[in-house]
């Protein structure tokens, strides 16, 4: 029950348009559990751009941007991916989180860019380790050997 109360007092501290942002991304997240990665498209960029407008600083500005660089990358739109996870990375590994350059390193290799894949799957071997990231993504570890062993 104590997390609950924590988010809603959370939400409660949110600004009107960090509100908006956050109930918007969160349903891109419950849209592409889904299955609707268009739609849920649509509502990471909604988020972005309320974020990019009203919140350009904070924290759920660069989380936000993570999460739009995974959806577009469900969608096969690498370069606005490639985009937005640059945008998120800094604050991602501020955590220390992979997700941005996950969608960095998928993107790329998706792109037939293997050299600009590179240091992102250097780097997510370095964060994750090859036995987690096997389990994880054994496609995604497949490519990894191949650019960095290969």
């Amino acid at each position: 029950m104590g997390k609950y109360i924590r988010k809603a007092e959370r939400l409660a501290q949110m600004s009107p348009d960090e509100r908006e942002a956050f109930e918007l991304a969160n349903q891109g997240i419950r849209l592409g559990a889904e299955g609707r990665h268009a739609e849920s498209v649509e509502q990471w960029q909604l988020a972005a751009q309320i974020a990019a407008r009203s919140l350009p600083e904070e924290p759920i500005r660069f989380w936000i941007d993570g999460g739009l660089a995974a959806a577009l990358y469900e969608v096969g739109r690498y370069r606005e991916s490639i985009v937005a996870a640059e945008r998120a990375r800094p604050f991602c590994l501020s955590l220390p989180q992979p997700s941005a350059t996950l969608s960095l390193a998928r993107s790329w290799l998706a792109l037939g860019e293997a050299a600009s894949a590179r240091p992102y799957l250097q780097a997510l071997r370095d964060m994750i380790g090859d036995d987690d990231l096997a389990s994880y993504d054994p496609a995604l570890y497949a490519q990894l050997k191949g650019v960095l062993d290969g």
